[in-house]
């Protein structure tokens, strides 16, 4: 059987870096059996029950690997190395499959089902305002408290953002840099989406007196 280890893969799993100190990965880690158990509620409206056990199967995998420290250095060295120059081999786990499930896709905080049609809607937006945001925030399974954590920015200037209230956000060069990181969370064209939006916040905005 061909092996398919992917560290990159676990990596995406768990939303965390190949240089991620285990402390993060831990955290991590548990934060995904919160947000993939099948007790989710959000979780069983986006996958099935086959899709939603896939997904818990591939974070205990993507743990058994980054959170032993011996596992995670053979897949670290595998990568620097060509397959054939390794001489030994794991044993705390078997060759498995460690593909993401066809027609699903991770951010860095999230993993949500592909609609094509909705893909193909945010390639082709030119204009990026806070409900445009907010759907594509759902879309990919991704929560306000999620946001806030990934950006350290709090929910309610993420909330103000989302219902282009522009006068309860701060001075345009902080909440540019708001739109910036919270398009990073989103995997959007960060620059792209920030002109779009500030475009719309200078033209609309009320100045404070």
């Amino acid at each position: 059987m061909q092996e398919k280890w992917d560290l990159k893969t676990y990596c995406e799993i768990l939303g965390v870096s190949e240089n991620s100190p285990q402390h993060i990965i831990h955290a991590a880690y548990l934060n995904a059996r919160k947000l993939y158990s099948q007790d989710n509620p959000e979780l069983s409206n986006s996958f099935s029950k086959a899709e939603a056990e896939e997904l818990e199967r591939l974070v205990e995998e993507a743990f058994a690997v980054l959170g032993n420290y011996s596992m995670r250095a053979f897949y670290q060295r595998k990568n620097e190395l060509k397959t054939d120059q390794i001489s030994f081999e794991p044993s705390a786990l078997s060759p498995i499959e460690t593909q993401l499930p066809k027609g699903v896709k991770t951010t860095a905080v999230s993993t949500y089902r592909v609609d094509p049609s909705f893909e193909e809607e945010i390639k082709q937006a030119q204009v990026f305002d806070g409900s445009t945001l907010k759907r594509i925030r759902e879309y990919k399974c991704i929560s306000i408290d999620q946001i806030s954590t990934a950006t350290k920015i709090k929910s309610t200037y993420v909330r103000s953002i989302e219902d282009n209230n522009f006068n309860a956000l701060p001075a345009p060069v902080y909440t540019r840099g708001f739109i910036i990181q919270i398009a990073k969370t989103l995997d959007l064209p960060p620059e792209e989406v920030a002109s779009s939006y500030m475009c719309q916040y200078k033209n609309t905005h009320e100045p404070r007196v």
